[in-house]
């Protein structure tokens, strides 16, 4: 063979790195002699994983995992179904049952019933409810108020907190009417 086309024991003095170990990307073009030996080596460096590529690969893989992962836990509860629904006029019901997307923490569950507004009355500031007991399902998506006598005729609104897995406490408003 005329041209040496590729020595790499001849060029390891000239691809040390600055801490002292050989690497492949530290060889110096300026160092080939033909324009053969260039074009192949510039195809190897091109075909090698440098650490800045593998750092780029491990990036995208790790984002991508943890797009996957984490897209559930990144949903908030949020109320799906609601008897009585909401704006809804009833008949003195015994009880409020809401419905939440996912599984709530039975902890992180707080209610509050407040009266807005009653027949006969202009301007009914709201008065706080009581005598209720709040139960949570066996799946844990549903959260019954049993009432423990029916409610009076007038305007109503459940206010309620609630969190799921993520501990991210989500807050809406229930209103009713009660005829």
């Amino acid at each position: 063979m005329g041209a040496r086309l590729f020595d790499e024991a001849a060029h390891r003095a000239s691809a040390v790195s600055l801490n002292g170990a050989f690497t492949p990307w530290t060889y110096s073009i300026r160092n080939w002699r033909t324009t053969d030996s260039v074009r192949m080596f510039k195809a190897r460096l091109d075909r090698m994983e440098t650490p800045m590529t593998q750092f780029r690969s491990m990036t995208k893989a790790a984002l991508l995992l943890f797009l996957c992962a984490a897209s559930p836990s990144l949903a908030h509860t949020k109320l799906v179904a609601s008897t009585p629904a909401a704006n809804a006029t009833v008949a003195k019901p015994g009880k409020i049952v809401l419905t939440f997307n996912e599984k709530l923490v039975a902890t992180f569950f707080k209610a509050e019933l407040l009266m807005t507004s009653m027949p006969g009355m202009a301007d009914h500031p709201p008065m706080k409810m009581t005598g209720y007991t709040t139960q949570m399902s066996a799946d844990g998506k549903s959260v019954t108020l049993l009432l423990k006598r029916a409610l009076p005729a007038g305007g109503y609104v459940l206010k309620w907190s609630a969190a799921g897995l993520d501990t991210h406490r989500m807050t809406g408003e229930l209103p009713f009417n009660v005829k």
